[in-house]
């Protein structure tokens, strides 16, 4: 008994900060959730979970919601296809692999901010290189931040071209740990390279590549340095994503009540879809 306690002494510290940081703000924001908290108002009434029933009721909300969605499942994707792919090629030895191999990961440590200035001027219709190289093909560029749907497009453009490397790391990470006795088995048995990859390597990557589409899935549904550098949400709500809204509704529109019920709407829907991702890597991993 006494060392079960010794054990809660030394956690102590650790569970303080974790109240204070988390789980105090958790609860404070979703005790104003339930109200019709505004900034500058002495007052606030107790509104119930009305907040969210109007939210589902809110044409932009809703838009943002189904943009946030959409983002996330074509930029994950394409992250993990490109991420992949780049990893599978990076494996074989070549001259100036290292170098290669830095300048593919280069995207990743750069700001967010500074990559969203950069795609910012290179969508820029004056002196736009992307706009250049278009018209060098005969092709009239389209308008990306002015004229729908091109801002949405530009703005995931953005995120997947700054984010792709994350999969080319952990596709790396996972290819150099593999074992390689069941390729020179497979070898042995005369096994193509394509019969290779579905039947070994993607299965053994499985868990570690869950992993790493768990990881960016939160992290691009919560999208929100990128798209307020380079649109603020616009034109119009064009590419009004969950946070943005949140941010409008927040800090320019003063509702606190319904900013915070969209905030636990967004920890409801990233909760979800993490918890199947999860149910799908327990079941892999039991499977191997």
């Amino acid at each position: 008994m006494k060392r079960r306690y010794v054990g809660y002494l030394y956690m102590a510290p650790c569970l303080a900060i974790l109240i204070v940081l988390i789980i105090y703000p958790l609860y404070f924001s979703f005790r104003i959730s339930l109200t019709d908290f505004t900034f500058g108002r002495p007052f606030s009434n107790f509104v119930g979970f009305d907040n969210y029933v109007q939210l589902f009721h809110d044409p932009i909300f809703v838009q943002s919601l189904t943009r946030t969605i959409f983002i996330t499942i074509v930029a994950v994707f394409v992250e993990f296809i490109c991420g992949l792919g780049s990893a599978l090629i990076l494996t074989r030895k070549f001259r100036g692999q290292n170098l290669i191999r830095t300048l593919v990961l280069l995207p990743m440590m750069i700001s967010p901010i500074i990559v969203a200035l950069i795609w910012l001027l290179m969508y820029q219709p004056d002196f736009s290189v992307l706009d250049y190289l278009i018209q060098f093909f005969k092709i009239n560029p389209p308008m990306w931040l002015t004229r729908p749907p091109w801002p949405l497009i530009g703005v995931t453009i953005t995120e997947i071209w700054e984010w792709t490397p994350f999969f080319t790391m952990v596709c790396l990470s996972g290819l150099a740990s593999l074992p390689i006795e069941p390729y020179e088995a497979a070898l042995t048995d005369g096994a193509s390279g394509w019969q290779i990859f579905w039947k070994i390597t993607l299965p053994m990557l499985t868990p570690l590549l869950l992993i790493g589409l768990l990881i960016r899935m939160i992290d691009v549904f919560r999208i929100f340095d990128i798209i307020y550098i380079m649109t603020e949400g616009g034109p119009g709500d064009v590419t009004s994503t969950m946070s943005i809204f949140v941010h409008r509704t927040g800090f320019i529109y003063r509702h606190l009540g319904s900013a915070s019920a969209a905030s636990y709407i967004m920890i409801i829907v990233i909760t979800i879809l993490t918890l199947i991702l999860i149910r799908l890597l327990n079941r892999v991993g039991s499977q191997q």
